[in-house]
């Protein structure tokens, strides 16, 4: 079975080919993150539907744990955006 970092290597240079052929390193950079935002969504996709077997097969199941509510003041985030 092939390593995170292998599928990762391979899904990235799929997805990023024709930007690395064509494209300026803006081109590689932005076609890089897209692809790996991708690939962030099929893990993250992939994970929630072990979890759910897991609990289907009784291997596994999800805690209710109460939180205390607190209030979030304002504050600055860093948001990435692209310079045109």
């Amino acid at each position: 079975m092939a390593s995170v970092t292998q599928l990762m290597n391979a899904f990235e240079a799929v997805e990023v080919m024709d930007a690395r052929i064509n494209g300026t390193s803006l081109d590689v950079a932005k076609a890089e993150l897209e692809a790996l935002s991708r690939l962030k969504k099929a893990v993250e996709t992939r994970i929630q539907a072990y979890r759910e077997i897991a609990v289907e097969d009784g291997k596994a199941y999800f805690k209710e744990v109460w939180t205390e509510e607190h209030v979030v003041k304002g504050h600055y985030k860093k948001r990435f955006t692209w310079a045109d």
